[in-house]
């Protein structure tokens, strides 16, 4: 008899980990992603250096949550957006974090590279802020809502 356990992780924080060198979005993501009734939390990196550190929970981070999911720009100085998802698509530990590329611009070769390293999304950041919102909720429904993640 095939027997499914369900995990309440009813009473568990959700976490997003935003890594930006710029977070010129920063305050329409809180505003879209939290709110007092939500267990999310906004986590907001600036450095591929440093995100590696938090995702890895190395130094001051060694208590840190892993992230539910991983929202990234691609602006990160010298390509190293790229070199960022490759870190954590060739991690066993990381590699099952669903990584967003949420970008205001990129070429077609970013796409490309992105999906080759196994980003798990490409959304290009609208220029209008409302629309950006929306789209924050869609990724925030499916991501945190309506698909089921592994509990780090």
């Amino acid at each position: 008899m095939l027997t499914t356990t369900f995990i309440d992780d009813s009473e568990r924080q959700q976490l997003i980990l935003v890594v930006d060198a710029q977070c010129d979005h920063l305050r329409i993501l809180e505003q879209t992603l939290i709110n007092d009734t939500s267990r999310t939390q906004l986590i907001a990196i600036s450095t591929t250096a440093e995100a590696i550190k938090f995702l890895r929970r190395q130094e001051q981070y060694t208590k840190a949550q892993r992230p539910d999911i991983v929202l990234m720009d691609m602006s990160l100085k010298n390509g190293q957006a790229i070199a960022l998802l490759r870190e954590i698509k060739s991690d066993s530990e990381l590699r099952q974090i669903p990584t967003i590329i949420l970008t205001a611009e990129a070429s077609n070769s970013d796409i490309l590279e992105s999906y080759r390293h196994q980003c798990n999304s490409f959304i290009l950041k609208p220029q209008d802020l409302n629309h950006l919102s929306e789209i924050l909720k869609v990724i925030k429904s499916f991501w945190l809502e309506l698909v089921t993640l592994p509990i780090q």
